[in-house]
């Protein structure tokens, strides 16, 4: 079945409230990480739902994490995945981190290495590599590689992510993004969204087609619990 699928939480950019949150790991967009990373003490709470369309079914995601910032440069978190497709359930819970390797400097690009393992309905393992940068101000572009590792093949996979977010004024901001195709699946990924940012919570709004040429309609939203 090809709707074991590790989507997203999502939310804001903004270093008082809540990061984005993807299933690859913390601080993403919406369906891939970013290389930026939170500031030490941050505890934060995603959680979002979105359905996935396919010829003849419909599953609907919710997932859920949690993530802590055990320093500027390292993060932590626990994730479930709740998955239901009539009339049965497929749920994953797991793991990510995230290892800051270099911050963002005038010249080079913020780097980091993120980690996801997943059980429950089949393994789930994810390893990637992403660059983010700043290109002007209030335009950044994230790109990177990513290894993966499930039991749906039992082989092991990979694919190229690309992505940006810009302002579009105020607390609100624009994200995009695709990756390519991974064996197991007939297409790549793309998202298109808008982001509310504030220091008390962030929230989400979009289309994704995790997979597959159908958009589904997202929403997502990020509330720190605890803050540097």
């Amino acid at each position: 079945m090809r709707t074991r699928i590790l989507v997203l939480l999502l939310s804001g950019m903004l270093v008082s409230a809540a990061h984005g949150q993807t299933l690859y790991g913390p601080g993403g967009l919406i369906i891939n990480p970013t290389a930026y990373t939170d500031k030490r003490g941050l505890f934060q709470f995603n959680a979002s739902i979105f359905n996935r369309q396919l010829a003849n079914s419909t599953t609907s995601f919710y997932p859920v994490s949690a993530t802590y910032a055990l320093n500027d440069r390292f993060e932590l978190g626990a994730v479930y995945v709740g998955e239901f497709t009539s009339p049965t359930h497929q749920d994953q819970g797991g793991i990510f981190f995230k290892e800051g390797l270099f911050t963002e400097t005038a010249k080079r690009p913020a780097v980091a290495f993120i980690g996801t393992s997943l059980m429950g309905g089949g393994n789930w393992s994810t390893a990637t590599l992403v660059a983010s940068k700043e290109l002007i101000r209030g335009f950044r572009l994230h790109a990177g590689v990513r290894g993966v590792n499930s039991t749906a093949d039992n082989r092991p996979d990979g694919n190229a992510i690309l992505g940006t977010d810009f302002s579009i004024g105020g607390p609100f901001r624009i994200i995009a993004e695709g990756d390519t195709r991974l064996r197991q699946f007939p297409f790549g990924s793309q998202a298109y969204g808008i982001q509310f940012s504030s220091p008390g919570f962030t929230t989400t709004a979009g289309l994704v087609a995790q997979a597959t040429r159908h958009f589904s309609f997202f929403f997502g939203v990020g509330y720190p619990i605890t803050r540097p």
